[in-house]
């Protein structure tokens, strides 16, 4: 608004504000504009910083200097560079040198408004991508340990069978084993056990066809409120009419939900481009209709699944409810659990969880429909979170990588991959070293290391580099860093760690010196490269010790060794 009303004080007259799409935007100069009037509102445009992208369009009338429009453009972009630019002429051939011109000079200009609008979203989204790539997520999860064996049994089965779309409470199940809440189900493959089932949880229940079996969400498929067995008889006779023409006529009986939530959906599909793919968004018998969802990638944490919620437009709506603010942060746990089970299963080629019930505190699935891919590879093993399988496009955390060593006085020891989530833990283990520790690590006495520094530390392509923390303590307070880089050969690798000053002396270092050959040696590593500083004659020794070579000096302080693994 003050650079609105500044532009309007310096064109009185000259500038009508009034707005034809929004109250104060954009700014339509009248068509017997000078060329500085163009400047005087360019220029205090970029000086704005809560302007994020400005768009000059020049529509050719008698009297317009088009050519030094163009040229004002240019300066002013040149003075103010932080603030992208794009312009629009109109015209055609009459303006081409001018469009050329700001081409030259590296202003973006474009024949319609349109296109320039969907240049800056694209620079918007580039712009997005790259702070979320450098964002810490939270620790949300801890001491998470899935039971994965249940999850194996179950759709073992399934394949055993050559059945493969799981029945209702077994898709429940395998939720459960990953301490995803599903509402309890019984399954009933004749009438005395819907009864049984239904005194179980006690009346009033539910009852539905089995969604592996059909579309168990229509409304002839669903019957609620029972409240005696023989209402119960009488909905079982329904269900099974509506499966006559199936080849299995179970029913689900459930408890009556009486909690009330916002209906949402999580699903996963494999794509033939991007292996599995996770989808989230507006849920219920009108999801479909609203074509309310985003997707992500596994593997999901904390910050991709809340961006995944956030490009829905259903969250915003969510969000203001403040009481549903332990609900959301539930549901981001959920994702991320969600994630890490289409990451372990790659037997499963589609799930649907619909609907999701949102409440303030929790979230309580409702329904689920899984189904089995028939098409994977014969002899596929089970994901072991060893770089990238075949139903991912991006490397899953490794979790093979995760040890525990005892040390001489009884300490553990737990050495395991960096996550993203370990930059503040990573940030005060640097800030603790030593300047002799800092100079033998960076080559330099003191390092500043901002967040986005930080972000490359702790965000790996576990395909490309791998980094390992040594850990100590419930709280994993980091002692020790290690890191293979491998060179583009694939063959090689620079091996570089660090140990906190109060840990040295302590086999801290041979610890992570077994670990990472041993690493190496497994993903196939020919070669390992370490840089030392001549003065850190304990390192030096180290390497001599594990069998490196001096292979010459790099410069008049560093020291080079190798190391080779057959």
């Amino acid at each position: 608004p003050r650079t609105l009303a500044k532009i309007a004080a310096i064109l009185p007259g000259q500038c009508d504000l009034s707005g034809r799409c929004e109250p104060h935007n954009p700014i339509y100069l009248l068509p017997d504009a000078s060329a500085e009037d163009y400047r005087a509102a360019i220029e205090n445009c970029l000086r704005d910083h809560e302007i994020d992208g400005l768009m000059v369009i020049c529509t050719p009338f008698p009297g317009i200097a088009a050519k030094r429009i163009a040229e004002i453009i240019v300066t002013a972009v040149r003075n103010r560079p932080n603030i992208p630019l794009f312009s629009t002429w109109f015209g055609e051939k009459s303006i081409q040198d001018d469009i050329d011109f700001l081409n030259n000079y590296g202003i973006p200009t474009y024949y319609t408004p349109e296109q320039a609008v969907k240049s800056f979203m694209y620079m918007y989204r580039y712009d997005y991508n790259l702070k979320l790539l450098q964002e810490t997520p939270d620790i949300i999860i801890r001491d998470f340990t899935p039971k994965l064996d249940v999850a194996k049994h179950i759709i073992s089965g399934c394949l055993d069978r050559k059945r493969y779309t799981l029945h209702g409470d077994e898709a429940g199940e395998i939720l459960r084993s990953y301490s995803i809440p599903v509402i309890d189900t019984i399954r009933a493959d004749d009438e005395g056990e819907a009864v049984r089932a239904a005194r179980h949880f006690g009346y009033p229940v539910a009852m539905k066809t089995d969604g592996g079996t059909s579309r168990g969400d229509a409304p002839e498929n669903v019957l609620l409120q029972l409240e005696s067995d023989q209402a119960v008889r009488q909905a079982y006779a329904t269900l099974r009419d509506h499966l006559a023409e199936q080849s299995e006529t179970a029913v689900i009986v459930q408890p009556m939900v009486v909690k009330r939530g916002y209906q949402l959906l999580i699903g996963a599909q494999k794509s033939v481009n991007f292996g599995t793919v996770i989808s989230f968004g507006l849920g219920g018998k009108y999801y479909q209709a609203e074509r309310d969802y985003a997707f992500g990638l596994p593997p999901l944490n904390q910050t991709l699944a809340r961006r995944m919620m956030e490009e829905t437009r259903i969250y915003p709506y969510l969000q203001q409810l403040g009481v549903l603010q332990g609900g959301l942060r539930a549901l981001e746990e959920m994702l991320v659990r969600f994630s890490q089970l289409v990451i372990d299963l790659p037997q499963i080629g589609s799930i649907a969880i619909n609907p999701l019930l949102l409440m303030a505190e929790e979230c309580l699935v409702r329904d689920v429909t899984m189904r089995i891919d028939d098409n994977l590879p014969k002899g596929y093993k089970w994901a072991q979170g060893d770089f990238c399988p075949l139903h991912l496009s991006i490397p899953p955390y490794p979790f093979k990588y995760e040890k525990n060593f005892s040390l001489a006085d009884g300490t553990i020891v737990h050495i395991r991959p960096i996550r993203g989530e370990d930059e503040p833990a990573l940030s005060r283990f640097f800030e603790a070293l030593s300047e002799e520790s800092v100079f033998f690590r960076f080559g330099q006495r003191r390092i500043n290391m901002p967040h986005d520094h930080l972000a490359r530390f702790c965000q790996v392509d576990y395909d490309r580099d791998l980094a390992f923390l040594a850990v100590v303590g419930g709280e994993e307070a980091i002692i020790g860093d290690v890191r293979l880089n491998r060179f583009p050969d694939l063959e090689s690798a620079e091996l570089s760690f660090t140990v906190a000053d109060i840990w040295q002396g302590k086999r801290i270092g041979s610890l992570l010196m077994d670990f990472c050959i041993g690493v190496a040696k497994e993903i196939g590593l020919k070669t390992l490269l370490m840089e030392i500083m001549k003065s850190n004659t304990r390192m030096i020794r180290l390497g001599y010790r594990y069998g490196f070579s001096r292979t010459g000096e790099k410069d008049e302080e560093m020291e080079e060794m190798h190391l080779e693994l057959g």
